[in-house]
């Protein structure tokens, strides 16, 4: 175990609350140092930084790009952290910032202009300011501009946005020794070795900043940061990178290895042994053939037993998805489920292929830190039985994400330690939908860190995740995690009753959302099986927006998820563009439906919502007896819930048109409309 840092925590049943009152959790930071944390402050996600290791040399080959980020990252840095510098005779702007950060004349002056152009609006200066010899300017202190091929790629160039500190790393074995995580005190910034000696105090320096000679040598850059700051300036790199070109950065988690749990729970009231008996076959699901071509790929441990098991977690939760695709008629799915086995210590030989493969679709220099993050996961003799690295993870999020072939992930298990980002910054445009079980915690889904809970969380509105909880239908309560505001990209599935069938593990009366997880998920690429048979084309957005819209609301968790109810496979899997929903469940056929709503606004006034595919403002609408409705709009993801005005809509069935308003709509004992489409979106 590497006497860097490493954690020992307090075991814990699965299912238990994270932060609970069970106890502390002690962080070793050296061999002889430790420090005993609260359970609080494992929810600080401020507590431990994050880095981006960059390749600036394959950035330059998009000078304008490389620029903007060089203009990002001088931005990130607070300007009562900039370094003081006299100008010499002869300076301008433009000969300043290629002097300090080795950008000479020819080379690269899309991003020697730039970095000029923010020194000068930095110091109050206009474009065509002249400087004086004499004049003392602040400039931000910037990584140097590596010579070429001709670098390093085992060197690194360190800057810590905080406080502007500059360092480096002579090779991959020091990767860490440069950037200690976490810091010794909560909020502290990381400590920097060897430290570069800052300008001389009080007065300025002559430019160079600072010698430009072994920094030249050093490939890569490796910046430090807030969560906020890096993983902004990762996603700037993403959306910038040329696709099929090796990956020119590297977000580090800064943390080797975790301790993944599984997101079961205990017994609660009746509710153990109770089946999900709304959910029932399904005839349209006789005709999907089993392509070969789509896959649920399903993420935990499959030949591993922990604690009082009585088998293997992943092999109940795969259970679990097998029951689901039998209740709905699609038994002959079941050859499309993949497990995905995380026991990276009980498979190394196997598994260690995953990380080399990401690793080889990096830029050598921003392959440094990954490298290293695999050498010192292979170099631990007794690892905990749940230990997993958590290069592996990145690198087996990154391969799932990237393969046409999966249409669905699953995932059961989570690390309840810190934040480290699981999804990778860029994701193509046909990336599978992505699916994790919340657990059982009082902190709300923005509070806590467990992964990949809180990466799926943070990267909800531009990767297609859904968050589940479970539904005890006997008690009519839910497990898991509650949002603070509802915008949580989460909804439910049936958290007991699974299992229990003959030559199966799992028992019907153990509940959890390991179970309501992968059912949900086996629900969706069930339907987007049936799609494809049909030759329909969704987007995973698109896709996850229709599972959202078909779940039977539960009223009392508006505000605290996304879609609080569990999908409802009638409503799904329809023929037609739109239906109704009736009070009594039946559900009617249309062709076509939109029109007009208005609701009234807590702070009095009203707003009128437009509703149907071409405005795109709600896609569907659920009104109550009490003058309240629900709308699900795609821009904010979630259902939300009014006050009802008015209501003004047109429908289609059978090719004749008729206008509802609210009286009729009633009258009708109609219940939900909901817009959807066959065309791909």
């Amino acid at each position: 175990m590497s006497p860097r840092f490493w954690m020992i925590t307090n075991r814990r049943r699965d299912g238990e609350h994270l932060n609970s009152k069970r106890g502390p959790v002690t962080y070793c930071l050296l061999p002889v140092l430790c420090l005993t944390l609260s359970p609080r402050a494992l929810s600080q996600e401020a507590a431990r930084p994050a880095s981006l290791i960059v390749d600036p040399t394959a950035i330059g080959e998009n000078p304008k790009a490389l620029a903007e980020f060089q203009a990002l990252v001088a931005k990130s840095i607070p300007q009562s952290m900039w370094r003081p510098v006299r100008i010499e005779h002869g300076d301008s702007p433009l000969r300043l910032s290629q002097r300090l950060y080795n950008y000479p004349d020819g080379t690269h002056p899309e991003v020697a202009k730039s970095l000029a152009a923010t020194i000068l609006e930095a110091n109050g200066l206009a474009s065509d300011a002249p400087l004086r010899t004499g004049q003392i300017l602040k400039v931000p202190p910037l990584p140097q501009r590596p010579i070429g091929r001709g670098a390093n790629v085992e060197s690194v160039q360190i800057v810590d946005l905080p406080t502007g500190a500059l360092a480096l790393s002579p090779s991959r074995s020091q990767r860490n020794a440069a950037v200690q995580f976490p810091p010794k005190t909560a909020g502290a910034a990381p400590q920097l070795k060897p430290p570069v000696p800052p300008p001389p105090a009080p007065g300025p320096v002559s430019a160079p900043v600072r010698k430009i000679t072994q920094e030249q040598d050093a490939a890569a850059w490796r910046l430090v940061g807030s969560t906020e700051q890096i993983t902004a300036l990762a996603a700037f790199l993403a959306k910038h990178q040329t696709g099929g070109a090796p990956q020119p950065y590297f977000l580090d988690p800064g943390v080797e290895t975790v301790q993944m749990k599984r997101a079961e729970s205990k017994p609660v009231g009746n509710d153990a042994g109770a089946l999900p008996m709304s959910w029932r076959s399904l005839p349209s699901l006789a005709g999907v053939n089993p392509r070969g071509s789509g896959h649920l790929v399903l993420v935990d441990y499959f030949d591993k037993t922990f604690d009082d098991e009585s088998c293997p977690h992943g092999k109940r939760v795969q259970e679990a998805a097998l029951h689901a695709l039998s209740v709905l008629g699609a038994e002959h799915l079941a050859q499309q489920i993949t497990p995905q086995e995380v026991d990276f210590y009980g498979h190394r030989n196997a598994l260690r292929s995953i990380v080399e493969e990401f690793i080889g679709g990096l830029t050598p220099a921003a392959a440094v830190g990954p490298r290293a993050l695999l050498q010192a996961a292979l170099d631990r003799s007794n690892p905990d039985p749940d230990e997993v690295p958590v290069i592996f993870l990145i690198a087996l999020y990154s391969k799932l994400i990237n393969d046409p072939s999966v249409s669905v992930v699953s995932a059961s298990i989570y690390s309840a330690t810190q934040w480290f980002p699981v999804l990778p910054s860029r994701v193509p445009d046909n990336q599978p939908i992505l699916f994790a079980a919340l657990v059982v915690t009082p902190l709300t889904v923005e509070k806590a860190l467990a992964e990949p809970i809180r990466d799926f969380f943070n990267r909800r509105h531009d990767v297609a995740t859904v968050l589940v909880g479970g539904w005890l239908p006997a008690s009519g309560s839910e497990l898991g995690q509650l949002s603070d505001g509802g915008d949580d990209a989460a909804c439910l599935g049936f958290g007991v009753g699974w299992g229990g069938l003959p030559g199966m593990c799992l028992k019907s009366s153990e509940p959890g959302t390991s179970f309501a997880t992968p059912t949900v998920a086996a629900l969706t690429f069930a339907y987007s099986e049936y799609l494809t048979t049909r030759g329909i084309s969704v987007s995973p957005s698109e896709l996850r927006m229709r599972l959202f819209v078909s779940v039977d609301l539960q009223r009392t968790l508006f505000g605290r998820r996304a879609a609080p109810g569990v999908p409802r496979p009638e409503t799904l899997f329809r023929e037609s563009n739109s239906i109704i929903l009736t009070a009594q469940g039946g559900i009617e056929d249309l062709d076509s439906a939109s029109g007009v709503l208005t609701v009234i606004l807590p702070a009095d006034g009203t707003a009128p919502i437009s509703l149907g595919v071409q405005s795109f403002e709600a896609r569907a609408l659920e009104v109550y007896a009490d003058d309240t409705c629900a709308v699900f709009r795609p821009e904010s993801g979630r259902w939300e819930a009014y006050r009802l005005n008015t209501l003004a809509l047109t429908i289609s069935r059978n090719g004749h048109q008729e206008s509802l308003d609210l009286q009729t709509f009633r009258a009708r004992q109609y219940q939900r409309i909901i817009v959807m489409t066959k065309e791909g979106m």
